[in-house]
């Protein structure tokens, strides 16, 4: 869950990456995020309080060293100054939605009972950017408890056009 904290973050990493390096960063976010939020035992020594930050910047200079900017390495060791390492998964889905912001791109997801064809995909698409004025990215999931039609999901926003809420609007007109 994106939190204000994360949003502040992601922030301050986004203006110091250079229009290049704005990419690159999300796709180190999600290295380090996997190597150290998912790993229960490597999360453990970042989180352990009697492990020292001295200790703790060590292991992310050494791990990191040559494999990513030394803007971003210091990115990280602020995190583990400011003892936020356990935000760094909401850093990375914040800076995310930034750079899409930035990109003009929305990420979708599109519930179905069925894969979508290209032509619908194609039209979906063409619909959403039309109506969001930006790049569309879906992400389809086939939902075998769906009867038919689909639900698109846009952040926060939810478009049902599923058989079973066709059919309760009607049940509902119905009885009214």
């Amino acid at each position: 869950m994106i939190t204000e904290v994360s949003i502040q973050y992601a922030n301050a990493l986004f203006e110091l990456a250079s229009e290049e390096e704005k990419q690159e960063f999300l796709n180190n976010l999600e290295v380090v995020t996997q190597a150290i939020i998912q790993d229960e035992e490597v999360f453990k020594v970042f989180e352990h309080p009697q492990i020292a930050s001295s200790k703790k910047k060590e292991i992310i200079i050494n791990v990191f060293k040559n494999k990513v900017s030394d803007v971003f390495t210091n990115f990280l060791l602020v995190i583990i100054d400011h003892k936020r390492i356990n935000e760094l998964n909401n850093i990375k889905d914040a800076y995310e939605l930034i750079l899409n912001n930035h990109l003009k791109v929305l990420d979708v997801t599109v519930y179905s009972k069925y894969p979508l064809t290209d032509i619908q995909k194609n039209n979906l698409t063409q619909t959403l950017k039309e109506h969001y004025q930006k790049d569309i990215r879906i992400n389809e999931i086939i939902d075998d408890s769906l009867l038919a039609g689909i639900k698109v999901v846009v952040g926060n926003e939810v478009i049902d056009g599923t058989a079973l809420t066709k059919m309760n609007k009607l049940k509902d007109m119905l009885k009214g």
